[in-house]
């Protein structure tokens, strides 16, 4: 986009617009700013929305499962465990894998 704009009394408000129009700007975009003493560089910053950045997530953890040979059971029984109120968990760490859970009963 090449365009001179001058600014007068209604210069501030049009090249406000310009900028949200050439960037094709939303609610909740994101810019960034830099330049020097004479110019102005301005960057719309690309970012995936909530729900693609989720579902990225989501494959990541699927296929993290699967390289650790975690199946649906395994997961299903880990979070019943994790939302037991009545179980205290201790965990062994090697790094950020777990080497081996142990569960413990709170009453016990």
């Amino acid at each position: 986009m090449d365009k001179l704009l001058k600014i007068d009394k209604a210069g501030d408000s049009r090249l406000l617009k310009e900028i949200k129009k050439s960037l094709s700007m939303k609610l909740d975009d994101e810019l960034i700013l830099f330049g020097g003493k004479d110019y102005l560089v301005i960057k719309k910053i690309q970012r995936p929305s909530l729900t693609e950045r989720f579902k990225n997530l989501s494959r990541k953890v699927e296929l993290r499962f699967k390289k650790e040979g975690l199946g649906e059971d395994m997961v299903s029984e880990a979070i019943k465990i994790s939302r037991d109120p009545h179980i205290l968990k201790i965990k062994e760490f090697e790094g950020i894998k777990i080497k081996s859970p142990e569960v413990f009963r709170k009453d016990s």
